[in-house]
């Protein structure tokens, strides 16, 4: 394996603030991430051991778009999330740099997408609090809707962070392609907002003759009953 070092802290304008570093050595590879405490909420740290494959991928992004930084990417706007970040090899190495907010066809970009894909999202424990910051954290880049499909028995819908009018078909599509008559659980637990444009495409989970329960945080709730679901086949999380 490549030998690297490589240390990114993100600063979310709505969410805590984590540092995510990954050690890379010729015997084995590691990443490690530190959510930090704010207000009530406790800090978080989990480490996951790395492939071959995995950290000598994250090390070819890494030289690939590092040499091409530019201060222009650091330039922050509004409602978006700040990085900033070292990288240290013996091919190459980059004492600070810095990023907002990259959207998809942007050098930075590529780089979040390699390193937070070093976590498998599906293995990790639906309740833990670790998965709700990923997800928090995934939402602030162009990574596509925030939504997922978790197989099982029941199938679960997990709709987390935002929701905006612009996601509208893309929505009503997997909400269309789930078979009516299963056993569904929408877990709307890490939910925040979305537009109330939106409410009509719920249509069809209230009115699916399978089994349906909703598991929402107090954000939903307005929502829900936007979309008139009834209140006996909800429930809400605390927290």
């Amino acid at each position: 394996m490549k030998e690297y070092a490589l240390q990114i802290d993100f600063s979310p304008s709505f969410h805590r603030s984590s540092k995510w570093t990954v050690s890379c050595l010729s015997s084995h590879a590691e990443l490690t991430v530190v959510v930090k405490e704010r207000f009530e909420e406790s800090s978080l740290q989990r480490t996951f051991k790395l492939c071959s494959d995995r950290a000598n991928h994250l090390f070819e992004v890494c030289y690939e778009i590092l040499r091409h930084y530019s201060n222009d990417w650091s330039l922050i706007g509004f409602d978006g999330i700040s990085a900033q970040g070292s990288f240290t090899s013996e091919a190459f190495s980059l004492d600070k740099f810095s990023f907002w907010s990259p959207e998809r066809n942007e050098y930075p970009h590529n780089l979040v997408e390699a390193l937070l894909g070093l976590v498998n999202l599906n293995s990790l424990k639906i309740d833990d609090k670790f998965t709700s910051y990923y997800e928090q954290l995934y939402s602030y880049f162009d990574f596509g809707i925030p939504v997922r499909i978790i197989e099982g028995n029941p199938k679960r819908l997990r709709i987390y962070c935002g929701l905006s009018s612009d996601m509208e078909e893309e929505l009503s599509k997997i909400i269309r392609d789930i078979k009516p008559e299963e056993d569904l659980i929408v877990d709307m637990t890490n939910f925040d907002f979305m537009g109330t444009m939106l409410c009509p495409v719920f249509r069809p989970l209230i009115e699916r003759p399978g089994s349906t329960r909703w598991i929402v945080s107090a954000e939903a709730i307005p929502y829900l009953e936007m979309m008139t679901v009834p209140m006996q086949i909800v429930q809400q999380t605390e927290g």
